[in-house]
């Protein structure tokens, strides 16, 4: 957990929302955004392994819906959490900062940057969602899953097979974020808002260096997602990592954190950073 890396905790209000914002070590801010289902604490193997260069101070909080904070009272868009971490940052008041999204978090980090609404200095994708299926093929895939499962299972001794074939299927569709909402208030109607929009046409208004890093093995958001995106961003760069998945900044952290520190450094000595 962050909390064991020595973070000072700053609360701050946003939309009436009580924000807990962690806090580690000091240096360049660094803001990191977990994915959907996630929370801060899933960047502690990655702070553990960056803090020993001493350049950073590390930012990160819980999305409205998940961890710490407070349930959401109505379902959300991506244009409202990318407004809530527009007043995030804005109240937290730093000059220059570099700000991390992985999966979800990268998709409210895209959203937010194509409508100017922060301005880091240089930005990190990884495992990013935002890339869509074509238009009805997800729908057409749950509608399907949902009809057969509702047949199959009512079978005597098939309900016992239920849950385990369920998360089977929505795992091969890139939708395992619908098992996780399904249980916490207005979670799964913000989740279908949010897969509702392609976040293509938003990448060509980023005009700032971009680091995608990606697992080669990652079954949630396939490399395919950070090809999309490197040939629509206008100045980005794409690392692969050979032996990692979705979760390379936990499981792969000494090789993320590498990277990611390379690229930063990169930024600064090309002049990107004011």
């Amino acid at each position: 957990m962050l909390e064991s890396l020595s973070a000072s905790v700053r609360e701050i209000k946003v939309e009436n929302r009580l924000v807990r914002v962690k806090q580690t070590g000091k240096g360049l801010p660094l803001f990191l955004l977990h994915g959907w289902g996630m929370e801060s604490s899933y960047f502690a193997s990655l702070i553990e392994v960056l803090k020993k260069e001493k350049a950073f101070s590390f930012l990160s909080f819980d999305w409205p819906g998940f961890g710490e904070a407070a349930h959401l009272d109505r379902s959300w868009t991506l244009s409202d959490y990318s407004d809530f971490l527009q007043k995030v940052v804005s109240e937290l008041g730093f000059r220059e900062y570099v700000v991390l999204g992985h999966s979800f978090g990268g998709s409210v980090l895209i959203h937010a940057l194509s409508q100017q609404k922060i301005q880091p200095q240089c930005v990190i994708l990884c495992g990013s969602s935002g890339i869509r299926f074509p238009k009805g093929f997800r729908n057409r895939c749950l509608r399907f899953i949902a009809k057969l499962g509702k047949k199959v299972f009512s079978l005597p001794g098939l309900n016992l097979f239920k849950k385990r074939v369920k998360k089977y299927f929505y795992r091969k569709i890139g939708s395992t974020d619908y098992l996780r909402s399904e249980k916490t208030p207005f979670l799964k109607p913000t989740l279908q808002n949010i897969l509702r929009q392609d976040l293509r046409p938003f990448l060509k208004k980023i005009d700032l260096p971009v680091l995608l890093l990606w697992g080669k093995k990652d079954a949630y958001t396939p490399v395919w997602y950070a090809k999309i995106m490197d040939q629509e961003l206008p100045r980005s760069e794409l690392v692969i990592l050979d032996d990692a998945a979705h979760d390379l900044l936990r499981v792969k952290s000494h090789l993320a954190a590498q990277k990611i520190s390379q690229f930063i450094a990169k930024c600064y000595n090309r002049g990107n950073v004011k």
